[in-house]
């Protein structure tokens, strides 16, 4: 019993699973093939052996045939031994020099011998191919000749077999290619004669019978290397010999051209090799003559129709040979020895327009053009057709429709085909006419190279190729990509589109013997004309399908009355079979003897006219041309990958052996130029087509193991594909980065300036802002190279990654190198930073968040971490430089740095990171400026309430909460300890007796009063360095707090503006309702809640925790209770003020201290005398309104301030001293400005309820 399976079931399964299976990402390379197949070879697989299975034809074709088969597996040996020749490396030179005496260099020898032994076998087989091959084509082209010479008595001439013609072409192109690797390769020269001359020095140590044999080996091989072109020359020696050959040759040479005129070729490899073949045809006819042998003037041949040849070789004068070599086909004609009995204007160009035209024929950047029209037109059309080929209703069409759509099918993909075929030949031609041409002196220098130190190869290729014709080459190569990898979709649906292909071609083969051959099948057969009877029976009997059987195919049958063809001209099945190559092959072979004008039933007399009409012969000439693709059709995948193969764009051998090198460096290499160029260009229509260069490892390797089969060759392309994608990465993260980090500056400069589009930055910043060209790119998923799947925005995502982490990582270690207020250049920084993250989200999904980034490059990681680089820098900064370095301007409300005074240093930090990359700040060099000069604009003024903001931003919730603990414990031990130890001081220093003088001493009496009696505190040394400048710190940090709190409060406002509004009583008070509510009161009458609401009014605390000034003066406020005994020197509150005048108290202290601020100046150390409210600013006065309020003695200060008393007698009567009229009018000046400060903040202090040391606990 078997149990059915359920596939839907697998299916639901697999969906499920988290990976996924089909990607979809936009098509930026050719196909790749999983698997490597041909269904149909490219040659006969079983060499025409199955051609006797068709009735009657065991004796036609028999000796073609055989000749058929003899030639194609020639011309594949021939090929195998291009390819080995052609990859040959030098192995003489990795064999070390010979050194010693007699006996250690003989040993040496032998071990070189036995090296250079299987290398040398393995070439050696290129003599053995050179005998065997000019045998066997000598004997096909007998075979051609005796028709020609002689006619057996009583028969017509046989119509020779043109395939027969075409093979001897092919072989005759091979010996061409094989000659040309031959002599290009010295290195198997001197490898032959580094082997002969060990094998002279340890012949003893070979056995004898082997020793004779190398030694007549070696007889033949010296010639055979040592000549140039031996393998024609001897080829042609032996054909001339032939009697008849110059007919068959000139033949050939018009095949070639009657195949090039009627386009019956398909790949670009046939085109070249039947415009290679036309001219060595005409080589291998042209002869001088001698006695033994008559002149044969190729040119004026009856056969040759100079005209036609002339119309090709102009064209082509360089042609493509084998890998990079190329065939000179003008040097070739004008060397024949009877080139002379004709104008070189025939076969070369005439004149400079001429030249300028053949010049043009190679031009790709004027092909480009077209080829975009056409590739557009095209991808349209297949498009629709491959649509057409998906829907479900094409297996439910009737005959007819199906049909033709499988003709259109066919007719697409054969356009395609020409497509392909017209890119692909102009890139070849392309490269093989610059490798014929290389660059000058004069463009080596233009084009930044050194004429005396380029290379051969640098001078066709990298110093050959313009910008233009760059450009050109990606988009042809794209082109031809994109076009395979169009076709691929329809040639990978192999139950659709081959079942369809096949349909078509068994439909147009079933119609052409049926419809088109029947009615002179059945005039032959009825009228007895024996000429061609037999032939066309037996081409029906061959190939014809029937729907009932073999029986319509009987003779007696036919030509019966009662047998109507009309009524069977489509009594064949609708089959999706095609014809067998051999089948094929002899099909078009009997209709080609059919259609030969030469054959006898197509001749007409006066009295009858040919056994075949003119329509039938038009028809069967048509059937001819379009049978010729078919076998192209029938092995379509093989046939896409060999029009869509550029492994010849990196083909090194021939200039690696011409430069005697061992490899070029990279930046030589074709597609590493191409690459090169592609992202010189940045964000340009090139961008997406970045890939396609690369598409050309992909089939230099697939050449280098499947046609030279040399693995040395697939490790070069391995590890040069490796350089060129781990540099295509780092440059493409590169400029991916650049690009979003410049989108994004911009946007974000655009919102603090004016800036009005793009025509205000440069050329980089128009180009960044415009299309997004890396867009293809970015969503690429996969990229298949050398058969591997590698995760290309894996790969993308990671250097992404550890761009924006170097990019804030730079960010804050430009921070650290500086003060407090470029924290506005950090701030945009990281903006930028943030935005080029979202940006490059929407493309990079798995890219790391921003946050996490963030926290790896501030070092913040660990878990729990209240630290940070950024908080730690901050805290240095301002504890060290903002505090006791600046100066507070209350004027502006910012902090300035002033003169630099004796006792004061800036921190040491690290030196500021040098810049590699513009981009790494904000994306140009000009976009760099531009910030750079808004952040100088921002910061000359001094560090602010932006810089603050900007602070509270880079440092967020954590940070604020960390920089607040440390700057809170930071004032609260500058109290403690360093404060509270100078305020002792000045109270020892303090006089005695401080009472105030009266008014009747004026106001110039009075300051002369107090400024003898603190002369002596005057003088203490530590006044400014120790005292005011403490308190400077002291006042810098309470602005600092007010300001951080007004940032909070800002960023707070704006948080709320966006939530719901909240209103609602304490729980306490809900409870309460919810009492009386059960007593039945209403909330509002009920004592109870009355009473919960009082009760939480009393026990809230005086002031809320958000605001960060007043939480922190609270700790400071705190700090201050604990050594308040030594501030208030026994005073209290609570005491009178009988003791005013002698008390030692704060308020006193701070008087003097005010007093002295006003008079005595700093002096510097080289003389010059400051002031203190430029030096030390208005953070003094701040600092000293504090404490007061801290100690509840503002009012006493305010009652026995010096400065003060001494305004107010001002203020009533002025001084008679001129002198002291003036430094009283500074001082009174100075003090006014302090005073103002002073009230401004103990104003401050009273709104906002500010604790005293008194009260604090109140807050806590």
């Amino acid at each position: 019993m078997t149990e059915s399976f359920d596939a839907s079931h697998v299916f639901s399964q697999m969906a499920a699973l988290p990976i996924c299976l089909d990607e979809v990402q936009a098509s930026l390379q050719g196909p790749t093939q999983r698997l490597h197949y041909e269904a149909v070879g490219e040659r006969n697989p079983v060499g025409f052996a199955d051609r006797n299975g068709f009735e009657g034809y065991s004796l036609q074709f028999a000796d073609e045939t055989k000749g058929l088969v003899e030639l194609d597996a020639l011309a594949e040996r021939g090929g195998e031994l291009a390819s080995l020749v052609y990859t040959y490396r030098s192995v003489a030179k990795a064999l070390p020099p010979t050194s010693g005496d007699e006996a250690n260099k003989r040993k040496m020898y032998s071990a070189s011998f036995e090296v250079l032994e299987p290398h040398i076998n393995r070439i050696k087989a290129l003599l053995f191919f050179k005998v065997d091959g000019i045998q066997k084509f000598c004997t096909n082209l007998h075979l051609l000749a005796r028709n020609v010479v002689s006619s057996v008595k009583g028969k017509e001439k046989e119509i020779p077999c043109e395939a027969l013609y075409m093979q001897l072409l092919y072989t005759l192109d091979v010996f061409v290619v094989l000659d040309s690797i031959k002599d290009a390769k010295a290195c198997i020269n001197n490898d032959f004669a580094f082997y002969k001359r060990a094998f002279q020095l340890c012949a003893k140590d070979v056995e004898k019978s082997k020793a004779e044999q190398i030694t007549n080996e070696m007889k033949d091989l010296q010639p055979f290397w040592g000549l140039r072109q031996v393998l024609l020359n001897d080829l042609k020696r032996e054909v001339q010999a032939i009697p008849g050959f110059d007919e068959v040759v000139a033949t050939m040479a018009s095949l070639a051209i009657d195949y090039l005129d009627n386009e019956w070729y398909v790949l670009p490899s046939e085109k070249h090799r039947l415009i290679r073949a036309s001219a060595y045809a005409l080589w291998l006819l042209d002869t001088h003559g001698s006695d033994r042998e008559p002149k044969i003037n190729a040119f004026k041949h009856k056969k040759i129709a100079l005209k036609n040849f002339g119309r090709w070789l102009k064209r082509y004068p360089i042609v493509p040979l084998y890998g990079d070599m190329h065939a000179n086909l003008q040097q070739l004609l004008g060397a024949m020895p009877n080139f002379a009995t004709i104008s070189a204007s025939e076969l070369f160009p005439a004149n400079a327009r001429e030249q300028a035209k053949n010049v043009a024929q190679y031009d790709v950047v004027q092909a480009l053009p077209v080829f975009r029209k056409q590739a557009a037109s095209y991808i349209a059309e297949l498009s629709a057709n491959d649509h057409c080929c998906k829907a479900p209703f094409i297996g439910s069409l009737p005959r007819d429709e199906r049909t033709a759509f499988a003709q259109r099918l066919v007719d697409t993909v054969l356009k395609g085909f020409r497509l392909m075929l017209s890119v692909n030949s102009v890139m070849m031609e392309f490269i093989s006419f610059k490798f014929s041409k290389p660059a000058s002196d004069e463009l080596i220098a233009r084009r930044g190279g050194s004429a005396s130190s380029a290379t051969d190869y640098e001078k066709v290729l990298r110093y050959n190729l313009g910008s233009q014709e760059k450009t050109a080459l990606v988009e042809c190569l794209a082109l031809l990509k994109g076009v395979h990898t169009a076709m691929s979709t329809i040639a990978g649906r192999l139950r659709e589109s081959e079942l369809l292909v096949r349909r078509a071609i068994h439909e147009a083969t079933q119609y052409f013997i049926h419809t088109v051959m029947g009615p002179p099948t059945r005039k032959a057969v009825k009228y007895d004309k024996k000429l061609i009877r037999h032939q066309l029976m037996q081409l029906r009997n061959m190939c014809a399908d029937w729907s009932d059987g073999v029986a319509i195919m009987d003779e007696d049958r036919i030509k019966s009355k009662q047998f109507k063809g009309s009524d069977h001209t489509k009594d064949y099945p609708a089959r999706s079979v095609a014809p067998s190559p051999t089948q094929l092959w002899l099909i078009r072979a009997t209709v080609q003897a059919l259609c030969d004008e030469r054959a006898p039933h197509m001749k007409a007399t006066l009295l009858q006219d040919p056994d075949l009409p003119k329509e039938t012969v038009k028809d069967m000439k048509d059937f001819l041309h379009k049978s010729a693709s078919y076998p192209y059709l029938l092995r379509l995948p093989a046939t896409l990958s060999s029009l869509a193969d550029v492994s010849y764009m990196w083909m090194r051998e021939y200039h690696l052996e011409l430069c005697m090198r061992v490899q070029f460096p990279v930046s030589m290499s074709l597609p590493a130029i191409l690459i090169e160029h592609i992202q010189s260009q940045g964000n340009s229509v090139l961008m997406p087509l970045l890939f396609s260069p690369m598409e050309t490892y992909n089939d230099a390797s697939a050449s280098a193991l499947r046609v030279h089969r040399q693995q040395f060759l697939f490790t070069e392309i391995e590890a040069e594909l490796n350089l060129i994608f781990d540099n295509v990465l780092f440059n493409l993260s590169d400029q991916i980065f650049k690009h979003f980090k410049t989108r994004a500056a911009v946007a974000l400069l655009q919102q603090h300036s004016n800036a009005d589009g793009e025509n205000a930055y440069d050329p980089e910043v128009r180009q960044a802002t415009g299309k997004n060209f890396f867009a293809p790119l970015l969503g690429l998923r996969r990229v298949h190279l050398l058969g591997r799947s590698v995760h290309f925005a894996r790969l993308l995502t990671q250097r992404m990654n550890a761009k924006l982490h170097d990019s804030l990582d730079l960010a804050i270690r430009r921070f650290e190198a500086r003060d407090l207020g470029h924290v506005l250049e950090l701030q945009r920084m990281l903006r930028v930073c943030r935005l080029t993250h979202e940006l490059l989200s929407e493309w990079l999904p798995d890219i790391d968040p921003f946050d996490q980034l963030m926290t790896y490059a501030n070092a913040s990681v660990t878990f729990l971490s209240f630290s940070s680089r950024i908080l730690e820098h901050a805290k240095e900064t301002i504890k060290l430089d903002l505090l006791p370095n600046y100066a507070y301007r209350a004027n502006g409300h910012t902090f300035q740095r002033p003169m630099k005074m004796p006792f004061t240093t800036e921190p040491e930090r690290d030196a500021l990171p040098r810049l590699r990359q513009h981009h790494m700040l904000f994306g140009t060099k000009q976009l760099n400026a531009e910030f750079q000069f808004a952040h100088a604009r921002q910061t000359q003024s001094g560090v602010g309430p932006i810089h603050v903001e900007a602070l509270l931003e880079v440092l967020g919730e954590g940070g604020l909460n960390g920089l607040l603990a440390d700057l809170r414990a930071h004032v609260g031990d500058l109290i403690e300890f360093d404060i509270t130890g100078y305020v002792a001081a000045v109270q020892e220093a303090l006089p005695p007796n401080s009472k105030l003088p009266g008014y009747e001493y004026g106001a110039s009496g009075c300051y002369l009063y107090f400024d003898a009696k603190l002369k002596d505190l005057a003088g203490y040394e530590e006044l400014h360095s120790g005292v005011v400048h403490n308190f400077r710190r002291l006042g810098n940090a309470v602005v600092l707090l007010q300001m951080l709190d007004a940032a909070v409060q800002a960023q707070a406002t704006s948080t709320l503006l966006h939530l719901p509004s909240y209103g609602g009583d304490h729980s306490v008070v809900k409870a309460a309702s919810m009492v009386a509510g059960a007593h039945g009161e209403s909330p509002e009458d009920s004592d109870t809640v009355e009473m919960a609401r009082q009760v939480t009014s009393l026990c809230s605390p005086l002031a809320s925790n958000a605001s960060i000034l007043l939480r922190s003066l609270v700790d400071a406020a705190t700090v201050m209770a604990r050594v308040k005994g030594t501030w208030l020197a026994g005073d209290s509150p609570q005491s009178d003020l009988s003791a005013a005048d002698t008390t030692k108290a704060f308020y006193k202290v701070w008087s003097a201290v005010q007093f002295l601020f006003c008079t005595v100046p700093l002096e510097m150390t080289n003389g010059q005398t400051l002031d203190n409210v430029v030096l030390f600013g208005d953070g003094v006065p701040l600092a000293g309104a504090l404490c007061l309020h801290f100690l509840g003695q503002r009012h006493r200060f305010e009652l026995f301030d010096f400065a003060q008393h001494v305004l107010a007698v001002f203020s009533s009567s002025e001084g008679t001293s001129q002198q002291a009229d003036t430094t009283l009018r500074e001082f009174i000046g100075r003090y006014m400005t302090l005073k103002a400060i002073t009230e401004r903040a103990h104003a401050m202090f009273d709104t906002s309820h500010m604790p005293t040391c008194f009260n604090v606990w109140r807050y806590t």
